[in-house]
Formats: structure tokens, C-alpha cells, sequence
């Protein structure tokens, strides 16, 4: 009898814990649902639906506008071969089909090379001759460049490596291209496994 008495109480609280669980359940279910798509809305149906959500899809793509053209690409090297890189590249918008794999030709007269970053007494001293200029203008109508922190140092088509991020420039639209020629690579970060060479 005792015995029954003591799962009286225990069967009791395994009920209420599961009683609490479905309640639970159900107001994190209720709740997700009211986020999801438009399509489950029980106020729009059908075409009013569809029309929802493409408006809901225009409205999304004004985060990402359509660039018309593109006369560069970044991305890490897959492959090298010859005078020729493999390049997966980025694609930043969601709402464009564009080439992830390219396949650059770096042609002999293409500048290759890598950011450096400037001496610290070089770059505040063209930081502190940049202030005077902005400074010493009366009209403010003529712009002044202010100075970059690095500068450019040529390398050769062997100091780049697999799993390099480089960008290669072109003088031309690439932006649908899977092959081009590149003018220009610039080595942006060297891959971890490469960067002791």
C-alpha cells in the first residue's frame, strides 16, 4: 500500500512535466509558425499569397542591386597551373547566377604584387601633410586622396600559391565571364599554409 501511495505522487509529477512540455510545445510551435513563410498565413491565400511574397522578394533584392558590370573578382586560388589560376570566387548576391569558378590567364605584361603595410613614421607623416592640405584649402573644391597605409610591392606569378585570396583585375566586363585574362592580380592575404615561404 505505501509502496502505491509513493507512485501516486511520482506518476503525478511525470503527467504535470509532460502536461508542461506540450504546453510548451505548442506556444514555441504557435509562435514559430506566425514567423515563417507567407504562405502560412491564414489571412492571405492563394494568389495573394504568391503576390506577398514576390513583393517580399522585391523588397530584398533592393539589398542587393544588380551591378551591371564587373571588371574585377576576389576570391582564394584552387588551382595553378602554367601561367593560368583556377579562382573560387564569391558570388555577393543571392539574386545573380554568376561564375563561382574562373579560370584567369595572367598573361606576361600583367602586374602582379601585394599589399605591404607602410612604415609607421612614413604613414604619419603623410597622414600629418594630408591634414595640412585638407587644412590649407580656402575653397574645399579640389579633393585630396588621403594616404593609404600600404603600398604595392611586386612579386612574380611563382610567389602565388594554392589557397592564396588574391583579386585579379581585367580591362574588360567580366562579371558572366568563367574565363578571362587578367591585367592585374593583387595578392590580398596569403593562405596560412603558404605564408612561411
Amino acid at each position: 500500500m505505501l509502496e502505491q501511495e509513493q507512485k501516486t505522487p511520482n506518476k503525478a509529477k511525470q503527467i504535470i512535466f509532460v502536461l508542461i512540455a506540450l504546453i510548451i510545445g505548442v506556444a514555441l510551435g504557435f509562435a514559430g509558425g506566425r514567423y515563417r513563410g507567407c504562405y502560412f498565413k491564414p489571412e492571405i491565400s492563394g494568389v495573394k499569397a504568391v503576390a506577398d511574397c514576390e513583393a517580399r522578394l522585391e523588397k530584398a533584392k533592393k539589398a542587393f542591386p544588380i551591378i551591371p558590370e564587373m571588371i574585377s573578382v576576389f576570391g582564394n586560388i584552387k588551382e595553378i597551373n602554367d601561367k593560368a589560376i583556377v579562382l573560387e570566387s564569391t558570388n555577393f548576391s543571392p539574386f545573380e547566377d554568376l561564375p563561382i569558378i574562373r579560370r584567369i590567364t595572367v598573361k606576361d605584361g600583367a602586374k602582379i604584387v601585394k599589399f605591404e603595410q607602410k612604415d609607421q613614421a612614413v604613414y604619419q607623416k603623410e597622414m600629418a601633410d594630408y591634414q595640412k592640405a585638407i587644412s590649407g584649402q580656402a575653397d574645399k573644391t579640389q579633393a585630396v586622396t588621403p594616404p593609404l597605409p600600404f603600398t604595392e610591392k611586386t612579386i612574380s606569378f611563382l610567389d602565388l600559391k594554392i589557397g592564396d585570396q588574391i583579386v585579379a583585375e581585367a580591362g574588360e566586363n567580366i562579371k558572366t565571364k568563367a574565363e578571362f585574362a587578367a591585367t592585374k592580380i593583387i595578392l590580398q592575404m596569403a593562405s596560412p599554409i603558404n605564408a612561411g615561404d
